[in-house]
């Protein structure tokens, strides 16, 4: 908390995985991915990162995505904030594309956990809409 009425945050995900052969003999559940509520508001969930020759998403041997957000309370559980995040899946630095998208939304910290309605905006487009939707309940573990 910055103060009574506002306050701040920021997260960083961070992976490698070290394996031998190509990453499809991995399941998709093991590899990174970017985008989701998550990761990169702004783009569809699991739909960046590494692509094979048909130009289909593949997921990554490395991630790193970090975010920054403000709110600013209206009531005792009620904000708006905004929101910047960037970062990516990717195999190798040399190929790490950094994505980045910004956003607003309201928060209601209900007794259950945070109750959060964002509008993200991604700044680099591929594969985007222009604005996306994401609904989130409940903390992140």
């Amino acid at each position: 908390m910055l103060s009574r009425d506002w306050g701040i945050g920021a997260r960083a995900n961070l992976g490698a995985l070290w394996l031998h052969g190509p990453i499809r003999n991995l399941p998709p559940d093991l590899r990174f991915f970017g985008g989701g509520q998550n990761s990169l508001p702004g783009y569809a969930y699991e739909s960046q990162g590494p692509t094979d020759a048909q130009g289909a998403v593949v997921g990554g041997r490395l991630l790193a995505v970090a975010g920054i957000h403000i709110d600013r309370f209206i009531t005792h559980d009620w904000a708006v904030g905004a929101f910047y995040d960037a970062g990516n899946a990717f195999d190798s630095f040399s190929s790490f594309h950094v994505l980045q998208d910004i956003g607003i939304g309201t928060r209601w910290y209900s007794p259950v956990g945070p109750i959060i309605l964002d509008l993200a905006h991604p700044l680099i487009a591929p594969r985007a809409p222009a604005v996306r939707v994401a609904l989130s309940v409940g903390f992140n573990f």
